[in-house]
């Protein structure tokens, strides 16, 4: 018997419900303290302290005052009369609880904005966010919901914390419970959505008392002048994807005040849970206690539908529940390593910043005995030398205060078990909701987070954290994991001194390609050697097996395309294929034939011979599958040549030559996608120019997608404008739908197939958790994870996936639809053109060893 219980072993249930209390308390008050982790070593500065506290009740008073004739003007505007009055929204809670919550929100403003850039109306949107979510709070502890929701989940965890006890559907245990209880009926009190527009009525009215009301001292540290105030935020305008936004800054005299020795303060969502979530039974229903997120993050349309689809939807649901249930606990030996880099000021190869500080200014030049010509020259130098500064500070610093939000979070939860509840995008994909430290972060992120749950490694789990060490390299992509092995053997040395001397030894693992997640394994590797036993060693860090280039794989499971199969490893093979150098090498032999042939491109495709490699073309190739344009893969090329110095003069015909002949090779390499990538783009763009309607379908496991790409319009309120959301008012933007659909559909099949995996590895027991097509895994599970992975690729192409998606188009656009004579016969004929699929056998992916490796 297999228990699938996911909370047996990591904690007992009384501990968990402890937690539970703390996260509770923590989701009621809505938002966190985390202590930093920079420290100068100087006393803390008293007067930098006390000026904080007395203006911090100085803008309490300011808002107090504000909100009180704000709100008496908005109750007396006449303009009103014909539309919404936003007066009730403002008389929910006393005043004080306002004022609260906004203090609260510009103390996280002022720390947001040194690595973030903050939009005025996402700002402003928040803030309406956040009065919805005291009123939800507010509804559910009127209605008594609470303690019933106390006791069904002191229920929950006690079942789930009992070994003995075999769960494995958390969503119906879940609703098993609520009856027991006979709370079912009185769990769910309706709360009402707030529209979009009341939304940002209400953040706009707050949003304008904190920017107006938030002052400083902007002589403090002069202490010979006068006090002067200033506001404490500015506006600026700054071109987002071609879009002119308002943005968010602190005045660098509050920036001062509010050093990164402070306190961070974050929502309670933003950071991961002290306990595991309440299971999603619905797609509005569940996550954290005080939670107001929807399972998926998606427009109200398809979130309607997926409400209306939810039962035969209901193994996505259980997707989230699994993985929401994942218990993770921080690496301390690699936490202290990045800690003493981060603290000594940084270093960017291992991918920690400097400290901005420590970036040296450039030295204004001394021209007073220069002559006019000379001291002009000086003078452009020291300019283009001052913005190069500027530029590099701005950067450095917003990496920097962002890799301190992840470090100081890590540090805070070093002692503690944590969860990471999760949500879908619109196609599907799932994400960790807390947005600055989640296992789908960065190299050092990832290096920090270990199972919370231990197993021992058993007869070849030592392998395959060895084949996983190796595989972060870099260094063996076309090797069999037989030679991966003998070369992690031959490198022992390298790996045990890496491990015991991190930062004062040879320091091999610095040089590898994401070096903090390889130093976690050279660890793991010495303890599990030198225990005695390494079978018996308990390991707890996660092993990953990834897809290659998962998107081609889809397309060339989906065409039965047999070249294509080969060059991605759904065909078995002695050795790893690499999709990427065989383009590579398929372009070589292009340049080689244009250059003998002295053709009109010879004199650059000579050029590009001596710079083309893996890497300048890779990222394109990765992404010709997700519909880069030409413009997009040109422009990825250039970068990459820019990197490697190639010369100015020939570099814009060189990216656009080797992006053309890129596309060319990987046309011949792979025709079914093509193909239906071809397919795809008509389908779509007939859909939105003929039935004026955004793509949508249904993934294999009943999830409803619709791309709700619209053109934009707004419309002034109150000499504010105001963007309208409905789709009824909208037209479809048809360029967007066709770029969109081939990716988004790919997107969708990996998220189903990382579904159906997680699904059934829950069933065999398995702890598993997934970035995308990554999945991971404990080194003892992996064989059986493998399997299953398979095994459900398989399944989900053994279905007529193409064939159904034209038959729902059909049903959608034709048969549902008021089209008559040619524009509907056109249209039903592109929707019907599938493309004919190849010979390749699916079956042969239960023999490629590396299909997923």
């Amino acid at each position: 018997k297999v228990s699938v219980n996911p909370f047996s072993g990591v904690m007992s249930s009384d501990d968990m419900m402890r937690q539970a209390e703390r996260q509770f308390n923590l989701e009621l008050d809505g938002f966190v303290d985390i202590k930093s982790i920079f420290n100068t070593g100087k006393p803390m500065d008293l007067c930098k302290e006390s000026e904080m506290q007395r203006l911090e009740e100085r803008w309490r008073k300011n808002y107090m005052k504000a909100f009180i004739t704000k709100r008496q003007q908005v109750l007396q505007n006449k303009s009103a009369l014909n539309r919404v009055n936003i007066y009730p929204f403002l008389c929910l809670f006393p005043v004080e609880d306002y004022v609260d919550m906004l203090l609260k929100e510009a103390y996280r403003w002022t720390t947001l904005s040194q690595s973030y850039s903050l939009s005025v109306l996402t700002m402003a949107t928040d803030l309406g966010h956040l009065v919805y979510q005291r009123y939800f709070v507010q509804r559910k502890i009127d209605s008594d919901v609470f303690p019933k929701l106390h006791r069904a989940y002191a229920s929950y965890v006690e079942r789930l914390s009992d070994p003995d006890q075999d769960v494995s559907n958390l969503r119906a245990e879940w609703n098993r419970i609520l009856q027991r209880l006979n709370d079912g009926n009185n769990m769910e009190i309706p709360v009402p959505r707030w529209s979009i527009s009341i939304n940002r009525m209400i953040g706009d009215f707050l949003f304008d008392i904190v920017y107006e009301n938030t002052d400083i001292n902007t002589n403090f540290f002069y202490k010979n002048k006068p006090v002067r105030y200033a506001k404490a935020f500015q506006k600026v305008k700054r071109s987002r994807n071609m879009k002119q936004i308002n943005e968010l800054l602190s005045h660098p005299m509050l920036l001062r005040l509010r050093n990164a020795e402070a306190d961070l303060k974050f929502k309670t969502f933003e950071i991961p849970s002290l306990c595991p979530v309440i299971p999603y039974t619905s797609p509005d229903s569940g996550g954290n206690f005080c939670s107001v997120h929807d399972s998926c993050g998606c427009g109200d349309q398809q979130l309607t539908k997926f409400k209306d689809m939810s039962d035969k939807a209901a193994p996505v649901l259980d997707t989230l529940n699994i993985l929401g249930t994942c218990a993770w606990i921080i690496n301390k030996p690699v936490l202290e390593v990045i800690l003493k880099v981060f603290r000594s000021g940084g270093d960017p190869d291992l991918d920690i910043p400097n400290l901005p500080d420590n970036i040296p200014a450039p030295e204004k030049p001394d021209t007073t005995k220069a002559g006019v010509k000379q001291k002009k020259a000086l003078e452009l130098q020291y300019s283009k030398e001052l913005e190069k500064y500027r530029k590099l500070y701005k950067e450095t610093n917003s990496l920097w205060w962002s890799c301190l939000y992840k470090l100081s979070i890590a540090n805070t939860y070093k002692d503690n078990v944590m969860w990471f509840p999760m949500k879908m995008d619109f196609r599907g994909r799932v994400y960790p909701i807390p947005p600055h430290f989640n296992h789908q972060g960065q190299d050092f992120v990832r290096s920090l987070q270990m199972f919370a749950r231990g197993k021992p490694l058993g007869p070849e789990g030592l392998s395959w954290v060895k084949l996983h060490l190796v595989n972060l390299t870099g260094l063996k992509k076309r090797s069999s994991n037989a030679e991966k092995l003998l070369y992690a053997d031959e490198i022992m040395p390298d790996i045990l001194d890496s491990a015991d001397n991190p930062l004062n030894g040879r320091g091999w693992w610095r040089t590898i390609e994401e070096p903090w997640q390889c130093l976690s394994l050279c660890m793991e590797v010495a303890n599990a050697t030198r225990s005695g036993d390494p079978a018996s060693y308990v390991s707890h860090v996660p092993i990953h097996q990834d897809g290659s280039c998962n998107g081609l794989q889809h397309f060339a499971a989906l065409g039965r395309d047999g070249e294509g199969a080969k060059s991605v490893n759904l065909h078995p093979a002695e050795i790893p294929a690499d999709v990427y150098s065989e383009v590579v090498a398929l372009v070589g032999k292009e340049i080689e034939q244009e250059i003998e042939s002295k053709g009109p491109q010879a004199k650059i495709a000579a050029l590009c011979k001596e710079y083309l490699e893996r890497k300048v073309i890779k990222q394109s190739i990765m992404t010709t599958v997700y519909g880069v344009t030409s413009y997009g893969a040109r422009k990825q090329i250039f970068r990459q040549l820019d990197y490697k110095d190639f010369p100015d003069e020939h570099i814009n015909v060189a990216s656009q030559y080797l992006m053309k002949t890129t596309f060319d090779c990987m046309r011949k390499l792979f025709t079914s996608a093509k193909e239906i990538q071809t397919w795809f783009d008509k389908c779509a763009l007939a859909i939105s120019r003929t039935a004026n309607s955004p793509v949508e379908w249904i993934t294999p496991l009943n999830f409803p997608v619709i791309q709700a790409y619209y053109r934009e319009m707004s419309m002034n309120l109150d000499c504010m404008p105001v963007f309208i959301k409905d789709s009824k008012f909208l037209q479809v933007h048809d360029r967007r739908q066709k770029n969109g659909f081939s990716p988004n559909f790919v997107h969708s099949l990996d998220a189903t197939h990382m579904m159906l995996t997680a699904l059934h590895c829950h069933r065999k027991g398995i702890t598993y958790s997934a970035v995308h097509d990554c999945f991971w895994t404990h080194a003892a599970d992996v064989n059986l994870m493998n399997i299953i992975t398979r095994e459900q690729f398989v399944a989900l192409h053994s279905q007529p996936i193409l064939q159904n998606l034209s038959q729902f188009f059909m049903d959608r656009y034709i048969n549902s639809s008021n089209l008559e004579g040619s524009k509907r016969d056109r249209l039903a004929n592109t929707l019907t053109s599938v493309p004919s699929t190849g010979t390749f056998d699916l079956k042969n992916v239960m023999d490629s060893t590396y299909f997923f490796s």
